[in-house]
């Protein structure tokens, strides 16, 4: 199974624009592969430049108290990761870690943690606030040292330009046997179909590529990363995307509910909607979060639910090849820092 390389395969599906600095994109999708790019896709120099200073501040991210709910989402994440590691902590690996939650958890209970971000900017909070070991740079740049019993790509793989790149990092970065935990926005689903390029989860460019179950198992396969269970609902992402999305197709400030959310500290360097607007959105958010409910239900029994939770174990043989896979650093791929028919029925946008 050889790699697709996009080449004169690509069809315009859709156009956006990105609400922080107002740039228009296209979305192509590749009719052999059926993956879905932002396009032109900023550089690798300009890309930290569509990440405002608030997307991973030094101070909390949002009011209410809301990172403490999280902090529920973000226990039970650690809880499956210690089942499927036999019920005893070990070595994980957070690519695109943020502000370091999950992995303070893990740290928690036992494992050794180390993270990935974008840039020293990106990577502050959970270095200096948290005390975590994260890396910076091109990720087969980085020495990791020994491999890892887990990767977590939560919400991540998207912020790169090749996920085949990536995930053949990710194969070489695990133990045979290891987990990886992926999650990403899911391009096949009803939401992303109907809110089209309102949709909050599009987020162009920092969204370099936009992937559904149909693009996502061949680059599995390819390197040898066998899905044990794939969801198709986050309880932290799909009820608010909902929402956010509805409120964006009725015209009000776009992503006004997100940025209501936000503490003043994540504020800086986005479009901050009137105080007014902000109360609007929240208010009119209450009805929209209620019918997310049986929405979100019946999209995940139908596998278009707007999220995608993936669940892999690092097997011993190539899927491409049928010989052992290579070790940790035994193949070397630029791979860029945080930096669909068949499956998916309709261009989403």
């Amino acid at each position: 199974m050889v790699a697709c390389t996009h080449q004169q395969n690509l069809v315009v599906i859709g156009r956006a624009v990105d609400y922080v600095t107002g740039e228009p994109f296209r979305v192509e999708r590749c009719v052999r592969c059926d993956l879905a790019r932002t396009v032109p896709p900023p550089s690798p120099d300009a890309l930290g430049g569509y990440y405002p200073a608030g997307y991973h501040p030094d101070s909390p991210r949002y009011r209410f108290d809301l990172e403490r709910l999280l902090g529920m989402v973000y226990r039970s994440r650690c809880h499956e990761l210690l089942r499927r590691n036999g019920g005893a902590p070990g070595r994980v690996l957070d690519i695109g870690c943020g502000r370091g939650y999950l992995l303070t958890e893990l740290r928690n209970r036992g494992w050794e943690v180390v993270g990935t971000e974008l840039s020293d900017e990106t990577a502050s909070y959970a270095r200096h606030v948290r005390g975590i070991d994260v890396r910076v740079g091109p990720l087969d740049e980085i020495d990791f040292g020994q491999p890892f019993d887990a990767v977590v790509m939560w919400h991540a793989l998207e912020h790169f330009p090749d996920p085949d790149l990536v995930l053949g990092f990710v194969k070489r970065a695990l133990r045979l046997g290891g987990t990886l935990l992926l999650g990403v926005p899911n391009f096949a689903s009803w939401e992303a179909g109907i809110f089209r390029e309102h949709w909050f989860s599009l987020d162009v460019p920092r969204h370099l590529v936009h992937l559904a179950e149909g693009s996502l198992r061949p680059i599995l396969s390819r390197h040898g990363l066998a899905i044990d269970d794939i969801g198709y609902y986050s309880a932290e992402y799909d009820h608010f995307s909902f929402a956010q999305s509805a409120l964006n197709r009725l015209g009000l400030p776009f992503n006004g509910l997100f940025h209501g959310l936000r503490a003043r500290s994540a504020a800086s360097g986005f479009p901050v909607p009137s105080k007014a607007a902000r109360l609007l959105a929240m208010l009119m958010a209450a009805p929209f979060t209620l019918l997310s409910l049986p929405w979100t239900v019946a999209g995940a029994l139908a596998h278009r639910g707007a999220s995608l939770t993936i669940f892999c174990t690092r097997t011993e043989v190539d899927a491409a090849t049928g010989s052992a896979s290579e070790e940790t650093g035994a193949e070397s791929h630029a791979v860029g820092a945080v930096t669909s028919q068949g499956d998916e029925g309709v261009d989403p946008i």
